[in-house]
């Protein structure tokens, strides 16, 4: 390293040279890879950095000395059970097979019914339904470090509501699950079987294993995001380990995600001056995640970006969205005016989604091509299940209007050149680990404080979107109310001291009389 470390780092150094477990708070853009960098050259030893992306394990790779080998728990996993089953996580090629990797598909493949009222009249819980409460128990015991799969990993909350509102027997609907489950579960690792797998299945088959990795250093990064079967495999391994993340970096608990540094006792040092961008942009941070004193370095300069048109920022400039419907539809809005734009990979995604969904609703079924929409038989059956499928119903949402008003909406999307864009578009989720000089939060996140007083993830979905920005952030109405907020506060706060103070004085003075 040719730089001077600074004393937060120098003691995260000679913490590692001691420390069984060492857990590592590293606020956004605080230095934490060259950190970890000063670290393993500190410590010269047979060691292991893992991280659930792959990206990060390339980039880390690149920079760590030799003696640490950077892997994602994945890439461990695929050379023991993902590789024997890798015909297993991709759809057959040719005519169409039901592999059960859609909610209907499992429906389908299970043969499950559709369950009503006590007085057979109003369905309570639909195929697709049921199908996709069977997937979600089946996933939620891949990701987590239980060794069976048992009943308390069916959602029993989303059940239960549904009962309340209908005469159904909870019970009985929880049996239906937990029994097609374990089938599905039993398929999906089975060879033979034509049931996809997922990637989680094969790391669940190698935590299941209890493996032993050979290290004497293990580096776990990102670790506010790790989810309990990634976690099971690292708290096992007799080896020192050094456990780096950012609490409120903590977003994908929609996935299982769960916050190790949460999860583990031990001594905790702090990383909390980022070198990413500049006080003012760090004492927004500190508004919107109320528990950090997070110190900037630097300028950036705080704009409020409630009236701005996008079209007049700047080129390089990064648009973060909440969703990725809001997301599409401005991409849609930037290319009809001619403002070419760079979007995730997965766009080619949506507009196969689109298009599909486009050739079900005319019922010309050959074209029906996107995964999630193959095993629909009619435009009506689709409509009828996207209340219990977030994705589908984000699809729908999308492929609302005529067939001439979707060609169109296709082929913007199909006019727009990446490689000639102005802006980049990413959403809060994908936009994580990366950074733009300039920033503007769009206005699809919620405008209602209570969102944020009722959810720690949405609130951190907030702090990293605008920690991303390097020289400008164009912060979104319900950020600037959180910086409102606490500056009346601040007031508050000083005014009261200022009055406790000036009591205090008078009362000595008339002591002294």
């Amino acid at each position: 390293m040719n730089y001077k470390p600074t004393e937060e780092q120098q003691k995260i150094v000679e913490a590692s040279k001691s420390c069984k477990v060492l857990k590592v708070e590293a606020l956004a853009g605080s230095g934490k890879t060259s950190t970890l960098e000063l670290v393993a050259e500190a410590n010269p030893v047979p060691s292991i950095y893992l991280t659930f992306n792959k990206a990060m394990a390339v980039e880390a790779a690149s920079k760590f000395p030799d003696h640490v080998e950077c892997k994602t728990i994945h890439s461990m996993a695929y050379k023991v059970f993902g590789a024997e089953i890798r015909h297993k996580l991709t759809r057959p090629k040719g005519r169409y097979v039901n592999v059960a990797g859609t909610a209907s598909e499992v429906a389908k493949y299970y043969n499950l019914k559709p369950i009503f009222d006590s007085n057979d009249e109003d369905c309570a819980f639909s195929s697709t339904f049921l199908g996709l409460l069977v997937q979600q128990t089946v996933n939620r015991f891949e990701q987590s470090g239980d060794k069976k799969l048992t009943e308390d990993h069916v959602p029993h909350k989303d059940i239960s509501d549904k009962c309340k509102k209908f005469d159904v027997h909870a019970k009985s609907v929880r049996t239906i699950i937990f029994d097609t489950a374990k089938k599905l579960w039993n398929d999906r690792k089975d060879l033979l079987s034509p049931v996809l797998a997922t990637h989680d299945t094969y790391l669940k088959l190698y935590q299941l294993t209890n493996p032993k990795l050979n290290y004497d250093i293990l580096y776990l990064d990102e670790a506010q995001d790790s989810n309990q079967v990634t976690l099971d495999i690292v708290l096992k391994q007799d080896c020192r380990k050094i456990i780096v993340g950012d609490t409120y970096q903590s977003i994908y608990g929609f996935r299982g995600a769960v916050n190790a540094l949460d999860r583990i006792e031990a001594p905790t040092l702090k990383l909390t001056t980022s070198f990413r961008f500049g006080q003012d942009l760090a004492d927004v941070a500190n508004s919107v995640i109320k528990k950090i004193q997070m110190k900037g370095y630097g300028k950036t300069e705080v704009l409020s970006g409630d009236k701005v048109d996008p079209t007049t920022l700047p080129e390089g400039t990064c648009l973060l969205f909440r969703s990725n419907i809001a997301m599409v539809k401005e991409a849609i809005s930037l290319v009809s005016q001619g403002v070419n734009v760079d979007m995730p990979a997965n766009i080619d995604n949506i507009k196969s989604a689109i298009s599909s969904a486009t050739a079900l609703k005319l019922g010309d079924m050959s074209k029906v091509k996107h995964t999630s929409l193959i095993p629909f038989s009619s435009w009506q059956e689709f409509k009828d299940s996207v209340e219990d499928d977030p994705e589908l119903k984000g699809i729908y949402e999308l492929t609302k209007g005529s067939k001439k008003e979707l060609d169109r909406k296709l082929k913007i999307l199909d006019s727009n050149d990446k490689w000639s864009a102005k802006y980049s578009l990413r959403t809060a989720h994908s936009s994580k680990g990366l950074e733009w000089d300039t920033v503007m939060m769009m206005g699809d996140f919620s405008d209602e404080l209570k969102t944020y007083e009722h959810s720690q993830q949405e609130t951190n979905l907030l702090y990293v979107a605008l920690t991303r920005a390097k020289k400008t952030c164009y912060i979104n109405k319900i950020t600037d109310m959180m910086c409102q907020e606490a500056l009346e506060i601040e007031r508050a706060f000083k005014k009261a001291i200022s009055g406790e103070t000036r009591a205090d004085f008078m009362a000595d003075d008339q002591a002294l009389q």
